[in-house]
């Protein structure tokens, strides 16, 4: 296999691993974000990792197939060229898994802000309902005798 074909891979894969990197980056300021209840930033943040895998998403279908081609022509390229290229499959796997799990983290922390703040917003209705049932002005008098004397 020519040389070309060993450079186009090991580009791709550095494109790929570098967007894992990002993608990783991100995620950790995402958990900083919520930990800090900073919404707005959070939302920055957000957009800033759909763009990225918007990204990724169109240069992989640029290169339709590359993993798979890799399989095929692993065998063919020279040793340096594809110890290179494995190395950086292997670190965008380990990367791949980080951000999983810090993504996996930070929606679990989402979830329990939103149960705490539902929690709270019902304690708080129900205590407004209970002070208005003991507050409501009924009549003044709640009794009437009627005086069979007289």
């Amino acid at each position: 296999m020519p040389m070309l074909a060993g450079q186009q891979f090991q580009i791709y894969f550095e494109q790929r691993r570098d967007a894992f990197q990002e993608l990783l980056r991100l995620s950790e300021r995402q958990r900083a974000c919520i930990a800090e209840d900073d919404y707005t930033q959070l939302l920055a943040v957000l957009s800033d990792k759909q763009n990225i895998l918007n990204r990724v998403s169109r240069v992989h279908r640029q290169h339709d197939n590359m993993i798979d081609r890799w399989q095929n022509a692993r065998d063919e390229i020279e040793t340096v060229q594809r110890t290179q290229c494995d190395e950086l499959l292997a670190e965008s796997e380990s990367l791949v898994s980080r951000l999983m799990d810090t993504d996996q983290k930070s929606t679990h922390e989402l979830q329990e802000r939103r149960d705490t703040a539902h929690e709270q917003l019902q304690r708080i209705s129900h205590g407004s309902v209970t002070q208005k049932a003991y507050s409501q002005e009924g009549p003044a008098e709640t009794h009437r005798f009627l005086d069979v004397g007289q």
